[in-house]
């Protein structure tokens, strides 16, 4: 599997377990850095640009529903 899609793949991921788990999922948190970090990787390689971008979107997205949740 190739950096960018598994960054965009583990982003959807980190928040669906978010919207499943709420504030119990701290797998989605790891999720989301793994997917951070292939995006980055990605990035360097020269990936696709769209799919490590909005892996890294989400990513960020679900890490800001796992910071505050009183929000949402």
């Amino acid at each position: 599997m190739e950096k960018d899609v598994a960054s965009l793949t583990l982003g959807i991921v980190a928040i669906f377990f978010i919207f499943l788990f709420g504030q119990s999922a701290v797998l989605s948190l790891a999720c989301a850095g793994i997917s951070i970090a292939f995006g980055i990787l990605s990035m360097k390689s020269g990936g696709r640009r769209k799919y490590y971008l909005s892996g890294i979107g989400a990513s960020m997205m679900a890490i800001f529903l796992y910071a505050f949740p009183k929000f949402f």
